[in-house]
Order: structure tokens, then sequence, then C-alpha cells
């Protein structure tokens, strides 16, 4: 074995420097790459965060294009249907977004979104041709045909002045017939209501049948031919009428089946997205903080081993060094222990021992800086762990901001229909278990469509707004609901409250509306009022599902309505209550 005192001295203080420098080396590249790997992950994580965030403009921007949406088709307005279309654009923005870089699951969904929004666009292109043609089919068509006919009928009405070939009675029977066509035609295009039609075209029947019977007994080549006119043009008249019908219902069914769908499942999916993104950025966060952990017990052994390396080569050197340097020896004995205070003598001597003195002062520098090092990425490790933590609360308050988005009325602040179907989904089953009574209310503003020609779309809106705030006050208990139904329609959900009560709650906002004082020149009342419209569902009760409430609530509105307004009904008991100084007129919102 070769005896290490074969080396010189200085040979052996050169090789401890060059193993000391590579050692704190070898210790900065550790520390550095353990930093870059943490910004890595940190820069991950941000990126993360901005598909989070982009997931979140997503759904508010397909609720927003739902409800611009709504809005033509409610309406009519051209500024709806463009603020759509700029919408549609900005959601393919984002989605392209997201696609680039994603994870695969996430370009499925985006690609499912997509797809779901192609659909719902171009059914909106269909809607609005349908609209238009609807519009044509019953503003201007169906007019043109009842007029021709009334004036076939008063030429042959004439004509009788000479010949009386037909009864005057039945004359007027027949105009009574074609009025009553016209009013039934109107009447369903106004409420969509089928009996409407049905009626309309029994009035039409008869009225063939009393021209016919005319017909037979007119032997005047003038008459008939005049009833010849009258019968072709009635046909052509039920024609257009039946059209209209038929560009109605594919107008409702694209609006109310395919439209609502779509818009359904692309927020159900722009849902799933932000979940799946923040279910994947919950996972880098779990992977950074464990590599962290893992990241700072690595340095530690590795530098623990170094500093072993570092105190077994001083005890050699010193070991190796004769009793004059024994003292030399023990400061770098203790320097290797972490005493920088100890002191150094002999760094001042142009020999060996200098030169060993003055490495030991090198040493000891380099101890600190590796100190230091260590200290500052210790610093930096907490300092990402905060902003991780920063960062995930702001995700958290953010989703809990979209979640109450999704779930209220824009323009009253109170439970849209999505919250209100959910809430009467699940007291629907609480009254199946616990027997207790659930009543509805169901509330349309008088003359609304009249408010909103005479006074405009915003100050509607206001109206709007100052009924819904009377509806949260009216509210006394936590378990109660207020609802926007649609347009000028509210819905109440009234938990463990039989009907008698209900009455007295319905009673008492339709009161307060009415000392609202809200103006309105063209009702009979000359303020703005309610008509409501109470249910009460039992366990008892021979209903099938929730929607039945909603319905019986419905049809006591309606009673309301055909009561004479600003007034109160119920059902199963129909009756009012209230007050109302018109009873003349049908409904128009």
């Amino acid at each position: 074995m070769v005896s290490t005192f074969y080396f010189k001295l200085r040979t052996r203080i050169y090789a401890g420097y060059i193993i000391t420098g590579g050692i704190a080396l070898l210790m900065v590249l550790l520390a550095y790459f353990s930093v870059m790997s943490l910004f890595g992950e940190f820069k991950h994580f941000t990126e993360h965060g901005e598909s989070a965030l982009r997931g979140q403009e997503l759904s508010r921007n397909v609720v927003e294009l739902q409800r611009s949406a709504d809005l033509f088709m409610q309406d009519g307005q051209v500024s709806g249907a463009r603020q759509a279309a700029y919408i549609s654009e900005r959601v393919q923005r984002i989605l392209l977004q997201l696609e680039q870089g994603g994870q695969p699951e996430v370009q499925e969904r985006v690609e499912s979104i997509r797809q779901h929004l192609n659909i719902y666009t171009s059914t909106f292109e269909d809607v609005k041709r349908q609209r238009q043609r609807r519009a044509e089919l019953v503003e201007q068509r169906i007019a043109d045909h009842a007029s021709e006919v009334n004036r076939l009928l008063q030429a042959y009405r004439r004509l009788q002045g000479s010949g009386r070939a037909a009864p005057v009675d039945q004359l007027a029977e027949l105009e009574t017939a074609l009025l009553r066509v016209e009013q039934g035609a109107s009447r369903y295009f106004y409420t969509l209501d089928g009996r409407h039609i049905t009626r309309m075209q029994q009035w039409m029947r008869e009225s063939r049948q009393l021209m016919s019977g005319f017909a037979l007994l007119e032997i005047r080549p003038e008459a008939q031919a005049l009833l010849d006119a009258m019968l072709q043009s009635l046909q052509n008249y039920e024609a257009v009428i039946l059209e209209a019908v038929q560009r109605t219902r594919g107008y409702m069914y694209l609006v109310n089946v395919v439209m609502a769908a779509e818009a359904d499942e692309m927020l159900y999916q722009t849902q799933y997205l932000a979940e799946l993104i923040q279910a994947e950025m919950k996972n880098i966060e779990e992977q950074a903080v464990a590599e962290m952990r893992w990241t700072g017990q690595w340095v530690l052994w590795i530098c623990l081993g170094l500093l072993v390396l570092v105190l077994l080569l001083s005890y050699l050197i010193g070991h190796s060094v004769a009793d004059p340097i024994r003292s030399l020896a023990k400061t770098f004995m203790d320097l290797a222990r972490g005493k920088d205070s100890t002191s150094i003598e002999r760094q001042d001597a142009d020999d060996e021992l200098g030169e060993l003195a003055r490495a030991a002062e090198v040493f000891r520098s380099k101890n600190q800086e590796t100190r230091q090092l260590l200290a500052s990425f210790q610093a930096l490790s907490s300092e990402l762990e905060q902003k991780v933590a920063d960062r995930t609360q702001e995700l958290e308050q953010a989703n809990a901001r979209l979640e109450a988005l999704s779930n209220t009325d824009s323009l009253t602040g109170l439970a849209n229909r999505r919250l209100f179907d959910q809430v009467l989904e699940r007291e629907w089953a609480r009254v199946e278990r616990s027997g207790e009574p659930l009543a509805a209310i169901m509330m349309d503003v008088d003359y609304f469509k009249l408010y909103n020609d005479h006074y405009g779309h915003l100050a509607g809106d206001d109206c709007l707004k100052a009924i819904a705030d009377e509806l949260q006050l009216q509210l006394k208990r936590a378990t109660d609901l207020a609802a926007r139904y649609g347009g000028e329609e509210f819905v109440m959900l009234l938990q463990n409250t039989d009907l008698e009560g209900a009455l007295r709650v319905a009673e008492s906002i339709r009161q307060a509306v009415e000392q609202l004082h809200l103006p309105h020149v063209e009702s009979p009342m000359g303020q703005v009022s309610l008509s409501l419209g109470v249910a009460l569902h039992t366990r008892d009760c021979p209903a099938q599902d929730r929607h039945w409430l909603v319905r019986q609530a419905d049809e006591a509105l309606y009673c309301a309505k055909e009561g004479g307004r600003n007034r109160v009904c119920a059902w199963p008991q129909v009756g009012s209550i209230g007050r109302s100084e018109s009873s003349s007129g049908r409904s128009d919102h």
C-alpha cells in the first residue's frame, strides 16, 4: 500500500482545493437544476391557470350567447341577432386557444363544444328565416285572404238585394262563422294554444257548408260565380293559416327543443371542461409540492454526503501533516464542522503551511457561500408555495362566482329558470317523502307588451326590476324561492304552506305591486298590476311529475286573466280575490 506521505504537502493541498471547488460547483449545479425544475412546474401551473380562466370565460360567453339569442327570439331585435353572431365568433376563438397545446381529453371536449356551437348557430339562422316567413304569413297574407273572403261575401250580400236566394239569417251566420275563423287564428298565433286551431277548422267547415248550401239555392250565374270564388278564396285562406301554423310549430320546435338542447349541452360541456382543467391544476399543484419536498430532501442528503467527504478529506490531510502543523490541522477540522469564527494562523507565511492556511481561508469562504445558497433556495421554495396557494384560492373564488352567475337572472337578480327547476325537483321529492304541502304562485304582469310599446324596453326592464325587488321583500323564509320564469312571468315556491297561506302571500304580493303606483296609461287600471295563479301539491294529489304543479298554477293564472286581471286565482278551488278595474280584452302579457 502506498503511504500517504509519499505525496508532498503542496500536492495534497492542491488536491484538496480541487476537490473542494468541485464539490462547491456540484452543489451550485444541483441548486440551479432544482430551481429550474421548480420554475418549470410553476410555469406549467400558470399555463393551466390561464386555460382555467379561458374555460370560465367560455362558460360566461355561452350563457351570454343564449341570452342574446333569446332576446331576438322573444322581441325580434336585430341587435340581439348581431350580438349572438359576435359572441359565437368570440367563443370560436376561445375554443381555438383551449385546443392549442391542450390535453387529448380537453381537445375532445373542445371539439364537442364546437360541434354543438355549430349546430346552435345554424339552427339560429333557420329560426331567423322561420320567424321572417311566419311574420309574413301572420301579418300580411292571412289578413289579405281574410279581406278577400269578406269582400266577396259583401258583394254576394249586395247581390241578394234583387234575388234573395239565401236567407238573411244564414248570411249573418256565415259572417259570424268567418269572424270566428279569423278570431280563432288570431288567438292561436297569440297564445299558441292548439284548441283555437281546432275551433277555427270547425268554423271553417261550417262556412264551407253554408256556402255550399247557398250554391244549391242559387240559379243566377253571377251569384254562382261569386260563390265559387268565395269557396276558392276560403280554401286558400285555410291553406295559408295551416301553413302559418306549421311554420309556427317548426319555429317553436327549433327554439324550445333543438336550440335549448344544444345550449344546455354546451353549458354542460363548458362546465365539465372547467372542472377538467381545475382537476389538472390540482394534480400539477400536488406534483409541484411533491417535487419540492423530494428536491429538498435530495439536495439535503447530497450536501450531507459532500460534507462527510470534506470532513474525511480534511482529516486525512491533517493527519498526514507533522506535529508542527497539528494546530493548523485542528483549524481545518473546526472549519469543516462549520466554525467560521476559528482563527487561522500563519496566513502570511510564504511556505506550504502558509499556503495551507490561505487554503483554509478559501475553504471557509466557500462554506459561507454554500450556506447562503441553501438559504436562498429555501426562501425561493417558500415563495413558490405561497404563490401556488394564492392562485388556487383565486380560482376557487372565480368558480364560486361562476356558479352564482349560472343560477341568477341577470336583469332582476332573482333565481333563473335553471335554479327554479332544480329547487322544484328537490321540493317535489321532499313532498313525496314527508307529505308536507308545496305551493306555487305563477305571476304575470298585466298588459306588459303595451307597457313596453308605450314606455320602451328600458322602462320595461326597470318595471320588472321593481317587481322583482318586491318579490324579494315578500320572501319571509329562507326555504322559499322567487324566480323569473320567463319574460314578464315570475314564479314563487312556498315550502310547507297550505292553500290558504299561499293565497295570503299571493294577495300580499298583488297589493305590494299595486302600491308601487307605477303608471301604465295603456292599462285600464292606469298603473302596473299583477295577475296571480296559485296551485297546491300534496302527496295525495294525482300528479305524475313536478311540471304538473306549474301547469296548475299557470291554469289558475289564466283564470285570473280571464276574470279581469289584477287578481289572484287558485287551483284546485278556482276562484279569485283582489280587484280589477277592467274585465275586457284578452291576455297581452
